[in-house]
């Protein structure tokens, strides 16, 4: 039977069509916007670079924490920003330059990833009809937002490794290059965010059951991915922030723990992938070989570093989990979620699980040479799934591998539909489309969950998005550099866009400087004066009806934020600003006293 050739266009075609739409953005991007915080946080890591902050130093020196600004991040993704920061700038000034690199890291990001899907679905057994689905699924999935201009944090590079490692595995030709490919992504995924280690597992136990079910036709790729993932291991540990040494006695972030993880269990693989044919020949030997392989490396993993098998929040602060953790939107649990925000809890999780339930068949029918893949994408579907019921921003990995099962289930069914003709299999066709859809699910949840009419609430969030906006920022930018009190949410905008320092940013491992901040806003306002004297600040932000604010005059009335936020604004704060509105206004407050020194550990 003559196979069909794959066709790349129409995949290509919706490619640049995305680009083309991340042009757009380049008006709003010169104008200072960004998504999000860590955005406004990684291009001040670039900039404190370009400044001369040492490579191994990823903390922050504006921020005035008792933890003295502590980081966790990879310095990986701070290369390309910077390269191109600092080849353009000569030609086009630091604005521009620091604009078209927001610009091009994740288009170009996006373009690997789009391209990875291609190739993946191509290796799948998908038809053309399928590949370009799953692209158009993706990019009109939630989890296409971590491409978008400006998005320049560690989760589109995570998308990007994981992408590059199923088509690496997925390879026909089972060779050394491949599974090295395959290993060093899995190992940079987990040295950028260890919020990518059950995918690198996942892919970890494919390789080793590959080599299980396939022996001697799969020795060579599981050899290169066991070298591969432990000398990039090596190379991360030695070469990335924060470099060896005690800074890697972590386990929010790659350290000790990973590290003997991914060597002890790349150099087991490689070397059972070495051993000679008549000691591995039969499947048996191999699955215990591979087994033991597994205990060891979780026994070296365990004995380096025995609390990272714990939650990697487990040591922040009591107070900073209560106030602060428990109320950030990626990090709440899907009941949470389903409780507070019910539409957006059927959006994210609906694709995921259709995604999953179409993984789950194209399994079920697949000829039998393209079962395992197959699988690998419906346990990696399984998995996402599950991190989103503990923390719903699993959904930034299930909408991709929803969107693989779900492009090639909607080709099939059209593909059923093109060879029998006739009015009902294309009902049947287009039926299965929509339920697949991410856009479906979306129309779903606002149909079934529609927004509230305007309240206090919905005004607080569009407050939100105006005391973020840029230009907000021109009068505290304007004025000395000095030290700011400022709701948690609002300091990474004030590291980017002004010239002083903070006292707190949402950042897990700045939990005492997080609990000192909310202490301060829900104590009195003579307690929180006192706060701010020792604190020896300078100036305190606020903008009326910031969410965060609300939150605090809701858990503590009768406090500091509770009448500032009534606009019973103290005595001791002079305005600082020139301005005269509070209504989702940022304004800006000197301390009378502010030359009375303290201390401020």
């Amino acid at each position: 039977m003559q196979q069909t050739r794959f066709d790349w266009r129409p995949g290509l075609g919706l490619i640049g069509l995305a680009l083309l739409i991340w042009l757009s953005k380049w008006g709003e991007l010169s104008a200072g916007v960004l998504p999000g915080n860590d955005d406004m946080m990684r291009l001040a890591q670039v900039r404190d670079l370009l400044a001369g902050q040492g490579w191994y130093e990823v903390d922050q020196s504006r921020l005035v924490t008792p933890e003295g600004g502590a980081m966790h991040w990879s310095r990986i993704p701070d290369i390309f920003m910077a390269a191109v920061i600092l080849l353009l700038t000569p030609l086009v000034g630091v604005s521009m330059a620091e604009t078209a690199a927001l610009m091009a890291w994740p288009a170009a990001l996006l373009a690997v990833t789009l391209a990875m899907i291609i190739l993946i679905m191509k290796r799948l057994g998908a038809s053309t009809l399928g590949a370009a689905l799953a692209v158009f699924f993706y990019i009109t999935s939630k989890s296409v937002l971590q491409f978008w201009p400006g998005r320049i944090d560690h989760h589109g590079l995570e998308i990007m490794l994981i992408t590059l490692a199923l088509a690496a595995l997925l390879a026909p030709r089972a060779s050394a290059v491949s599974g090295a490919v395959a290993g060093m992504s899995v190992a940079m995924m987990v040295g950028v965010a260890i919020e990518s280690l059950p995918y690198g597992a996942g892919l970890v136990v494919f390789a080793g059951l590959s080599w299980v079910i396939r022996g001697e036709e799969e020795r060579r790729r599981l050899a290169g991915f066991g070298a591969g993932a432990a000398i990039m291991a090596l190379a991360l540990y030695v070469f990335d922030a924060p470099g060896p040494g005690a800074g890697r006695a972590v386990c929010d972030a790659f350290g000790n723990f990973h590290l003997a993880a991914l060597v002890s269990g790349g150099f087991m693989l490689f070397a059972l992938a070495r051993l000679p044919a008549r000691q591995t020949g039969t499947w048996p030997t191999r699955l215990a070989g591979g087994a033991g392989a597994g205990l060891v490396t979780l026994a070296a993993a365990g004995l380096v570093a025995p609390g990272c098998f714990a939650s990697p929040y487990a040591g922040v602060d009591a107070t900073a989990a209560q106030n602060w953790l428990k109320n950030v939107s990626e990090a709440r649990s899907l009941p949470a979620v389903a409780v507070a925000d019910p539409g957006v809890a059927l959006s994210d999780m609906g694709f995921a699980l259709v995604g999953l339930l179409a993984a789950l068949w194209l399994v079920r029918t697949a000829p039998a040479g393209r079962r395992a893949g197959w699988g690998l994408i419906a346990a990696l579907a399984l998995l996402s799934t599950g991190v989103m019921a503990w923390q719903i921003r699993g959904y930034l990995f299930a909408h991709m591998f929803a969107a693989l099962a779900a492009g090639a289930l909607a080709g099939r069914v059209f593909g059923h539909w093109r060879r029998e003709g006739g009015p009902r299999p294309l009902l049947v066709a287009a039926g299965i489309a929509l339920c697949v859809a991410p856009t479906s699910w979306r129309f779903a949840a606002s149909e079934l969950f529609p927004e509230p009419p305007a309240t206090s609430d919905g005004e607080a969030v569009e407050y939100g998005s105006v005391c973020r906006a840029p230009e907000a920022f021109g009068a505290l930018a304007a004025l000395p550099a000095g030290r700011v009190v400022a709701p948690i949410d609002l300091g990474t905008s004030i590291l980017v866009r002004t010239d002083h320092a903070i006292f707190a940013a949402p950042y897990h491992r700045n939990g005492h400087g997080i609990a000192r901040v909310t202490e301060m806003f829900m104590s009195s306002p003579d307690d929180a004066r006192m706060a701010m004297r020792g604190l020896d600040a300078d100036y305190f932000v606020f903008c009326q009806g910031l969410n965060e604010f609300n939150h605090y005059a809701l858990a503590a009335p009768g406090s500091f934020a509770a009448q500032v936020q009534d606009g019973q604004v103290p005595a001791w704060l002079d305005p600082a600003d020139g301005l005269t509105g509070t209504d989702g206004v940022l304004r800006v407050y000197r301390l009378r006293d502010s030359e009375t020194r303290g201390d401020i550990s």
